[in-house]
């Protein structure tokens, strides 16, 4: 085999140690196999009824997730009667963005708010970037966010709620 710069790349399977050797160049890899029987079966989700919905563009999700980063570690997903919303609070500080809900689709009306972990809404956020994207969401509950890049790949992202402190 060559590679683009006309270089041979030599594959070698080691089936005792399971392991994969690739030759190329200067270069060399080891890359251990996994055997496919000792991966741990996916997590049964419980189906999850979200009162609410709305479908908007990655790149907006993804905007207001990293100026809500600016202001806090955390930051609220809320529903209305007119917006969806995304707010972030410290102390004196606070970012808010507004999606009027006449500006969006797939709209699942009612009321939701709750608190999430920013570091993990950021990285839902990256990967919706460029889709359009559907947030499913509750009172004080969980959020799923959904998308298909392309035709064949249906994503989906369930996030756990931040719990507030009431003391």
């Amino acid at each position: 085999m060559i590679n683009a710069k006309g270089e041979p790349v030599t594959l070698e399977l080691d089936e005792v140690d399971h392991k994969l050797k690739v030759r190329q160049g200067r270069s060399s890899f080891v890359m251990s196999l996994i055997d496919p029987t000792a991966l741990k079966a996916s997590p049964r989700i419980p189906p999850i009824e979200l009162p609410c919905a709305v479908t908007m563009q990655g790149n907006d999700l993804r905007d207001a997730v990293r100026n809500a980063l600016k202001v806090s570690d955390g930051a609220y997903m809320e529903q209305s009667d007119t917006a969806f919303s995304i707010v972030s609070e410290r102390d004196i500080d606070t970012y808010r963005a507004d999606f009027p809900l006449a500006e969006l689709t797939g709209i699942r009306q009612g009321e939701a708010r709750s608190l999430f972990a920013l570091e993990y809404l950021d990285d839902v956020a990256k990967v919706a970037s460029g889709h359009e994207v559907t947030i499913e969401s509750g009172m004080d509950y969980s959020a799923r966010v959904l998308f298909s890049i392309g035709k064949d790949v249906a994503v989906s992202y369930l996030l756990a709620p931040r719990i507030e402190n009431t003391d």
